[in-house]
């Protein structure tokens, strides 16, 4: 490592715990937990959740998320890789393999690097090369016909100043979701790899050039679980109970007539099969040169991804609702930043450029009897162009009290060009761009966030911090084009936050807390109206608070456990509803309490250690949108895993592993469709079992 990069990680290091509410899980602590997709690490973060319907996957950071489906959408919760911002949904759920580390910080975005976000941030870290010959390779077996490898390998390449490092990664399952009229949906196929090469000319100066590739390969997708539904005197959908008929077909039916037969909500009959196909490409260079006034770094990113999907939306035999999307996504990005020589009080300032193209087509065809057949589709580019800059510095009032001042400005300029032909209409193809409707095509946000935090270390082991900081996030053009409104405002978050972080017993005991309030003015709340069966994002004020613990302790040399808690409050005020009434509702996936846990036992055997490791998330009751329909009312649950493994010194690593052992169903979506007589429910991940056998050198 050069000495540029090795300040660079010291600076992190020595600053990282006290910015921000912040968890950190090491590249050695996701093999352990048997983490590969990225949504699995809602398993053990406080205040994390997702939603997933594999074309797209959103992250919510205490109660702030964006729940509507279309691809155009940037997250109030930014995904992160390597420094660089993936500005798609259809980008969030991949792979994970051959980490350092996964960062998520809570709280408002911006002050130190790349894109503005209010809701927090998911940064994940790749491995980098070294100088020692190093690597791994890990092969795993499991339930529903798993099959799956990782492996990387890195070194020199010519002597301290060329370096590699290369990583590759497979996956394999079929689906854990039955069709009795075709094969079973919900499986994978993707591979991935990245290649990484690292040229430092000299002590002060290094250039990291990274190219990845991902390929889901037509991955039979798009399943539900059918569930019946109906509206309400609210309009909000509700479960049809078995001997309940109002739709005058039967009891317990749908809009058709049909009931599902099972009890199991993984036994259904889909009279489509669904896919999903997607190709990911992303080259990056990373520059740093330290020099006499600073470490300039500069980032240089381009990111593309081509995506298919179509799905059975009413997850019943008849062909009721079809739904397909294709995706092109371009991305091009550009930061540099000059930030504070070593051994001097922590400073930073950077500009950051981007631009995303984005391609998106969507179709609706609806078939509610012979004859009775509906077609629609949008076809849309929507433009994205943001300058910003930004500045952080950390200026010490003492030996024990450090001021945290930040602020950014950006100006984003977005544009739309689109065409939609309404499914229930006549087939008129109305034309949506600058030539048709004006400026109501093209919209510039100015917005400006900041950060004031005060520190305060009465003992070494000891920070207390509080402060507040101001997050933004560009409006943009609605999904559903025939909205009143074809575009929605920037949503603005202001955070009072106060905390602590504690270590002691020889650094084998941490504890860190937050308290925190949340003003949240313009918040982009998705309802689905079921009258009109008709999407739309609406400006609301919202106000949430709460709080997380984290524990981690090792008592003894063979024993260590962690525990983590959420407590959270939130309103979203002010939603209309499909009747009409005005109501207060609760966030969306915001429970008022999630528990997460972990317990690890290790026992020296014979040549090796065998390690005994299990870990819990409960996750409290919520909704998954704003409109809190009762069908998107999501129980309260419990997923346990276990995992037991033997490890030699020679490098050699086996284990067994069940993952959701107490086999509960959950969903990780829900959207009230009761208007056509069903919700979209999207299951969890049931009980899995599986071996795994890992060999590891050279450090890593």
């Amino acid at each position: 490592m050069t000495r540029a990069m090795r300040d660079i990680d010291e600076r992190t290091k020595e600053r990282f715990p006290a910015r921000i509410s912040v968890t950190a899980i090491s590249g050695d602590q996701l093999t352990k937990l048997g983490m590969r997709e990225s949504t699995d690490l809602v398993q053990q973060v406080p205040s994390l959740q997702f939603q997933s319907t594999t074309t797209f996957a959103t992250f919510n950071i205490r109660g702030v998320s964006q729940t509507e489906f279309t691809d155009q959408h940037e997250l109030p919760v930014a995904v992160v890789v390597d420094g660089v911002y993936l500005s798609s949904p259809g980008a969030v759920q991949t792979q994970m393999f051959d980490l350092d580390h996964v960062e998520v910080l809570r709280g408002p975005q911006g002050t130190l690097f790349g894109r503005n976000s209010t809701g927090g941030m998911v940064q994940f870290v790749t491995k980098k090369p070294t100088i020692e010959k190093s690597g791994y390779a890990d092969a795993h077996a499991g339930s529903y016909g798993e099959t799956g490898f990782d492996g990387a390998i890195g070194g020199a390449l010519s002597g301290e100043k060329l370096l590699g490092r290369v990583a590759v990664s497979f996956e394999d399952h079929d689906g854990y979701l039955k069709n009795r009229l075709g094969a079973a949906t919900l499986g994978a196929r993707v591979y991935a790899g990245r290649g990484q090469l690292l040229f430092q000319p000299s002590e002060d100066l290094h250039a990291l050039l990274k190219v990845q590739v991902s390929k889901n390969d037509h991955e039979r997708n798009g399943g539900y679980v059918w569930n019946p539904a109906a509206p309400n005197s609210d309009g909000l959908g509700v479960h049809v109970g078995p001997n309940e008929n109002p739709w005058g077909t039967c009891n317990g039916c749908d809009l058709l007539g049909y009931r599902n037969p099972s009890r199991d909500p993984y036994d259904q009959a889909f009279d489509t099969q669904g896919y999903f196909d997607r190709l990911a490409h992303e080259t990056s260079l990373t520059v740093d040169w330290n020099t006499p006034v600073g470490t300039l770094t500069s980032v240089t990113d381009y990111y593309s991804h081509d995506k298919d999907y179509l799905e059975d939306t009413d997850a019943s035999p008849n062909p009721l609702f079809k739904y397909a999307t294709a995706h092109q996504l371009d991305q091009f990005s550009q930061e540099v930043r000059l930030s504070s020589p070593a051994n001097s009080p922590f400073w930073t300032v950077g500009a950051y450029f981007l631009n995303i193209n984005s391609r998106m087509y969507q179709s609706l065809a609806f078939n509610f009897g012979p004859g009775v057949d509906f077609f629609g589709y949008d076809r849309r580019k929507d433009e994205t162009r943001s300058i910003a800059a930004f500045a952080q510095t950390e200026l010490p009032l003492n030996n024990r009290l450090k001021l945290v001042a930040g602020a950014r400005w950006t100006s984003d300029r977005k544009r739309l060009d689109a065409v939609h032909v309404d499914p229930f209409g006549d087939g008129t193809v109305m034309v949506f761009n600058a030539s048709t409707i004006g400026n109501d095509a093209k919209h510039t946000y100015d917005l400006w966030q900041g950060k004031l935090q005060l520190e305060w270390r009465p003992a070494t082991d000891v920070l207390l911090f509080a402060g507040v900081s101001r997050g933004a996030k560009a409006g943009g053009f609605q999904g559903n084009l025939v909205a009143p409104q074809i575009s929605f405002a920037a949503e603005k978050l202001t955070d009072y936050e106060a905390g602590f972080k504690f270590e002691g017993l020889d650094h084998r005991l941490r504890l860190n807390g937050s308290m925190f309030y949340y003003d949240y003015k313009d918040y982009q709340a998705f309802e689905f109206n079921q009258t009109t069966l008709a999407s739309v994002v609406e400006n609301l004020p919202a106000r949430m608070h709460g709080g997380e613990l984290e524990l981690f302790a090792q008592p003894t040399r063979n024993f260590q456990f962690g525990l983590g808690l959420s407590v959270l409050d939130t309103v979203g005020k002010g939603v209309t509803l499909p009747s009409g009434h005005v109501v207060d509702r609760d966030m969306p996936q915001a429970p008022g309490t999630s528990v997460n846990g972990l317990a690890r036992y290790s026992i020296p055997l014979a040549k090796g250690t065998l390690a005994l490791q299990a870990d819990f998330k409960y996750t409290g009751d919520f909704y998954f949108t704003v409109n809190n329909a009762p069908v998107e009312r999501e129980p309260a649950y419990l997923i346990s895993n276990a995992r037991i493994s033997y490890e030699l010194p020679s490098g050699w690593n086996f284990a067994v592993y069940g993952k959701n052992l107490g086999n509960r169903y959950y969903r990780v979506y829900a959207l009230d469709v009761s208007g056509l007589g069903f919700s979209n429910d999207r299951p969890g991940v049931p009980r899995w079992f599986g071996v795994e056998a890992r060999y590891s050198f050279g450090g890593r």
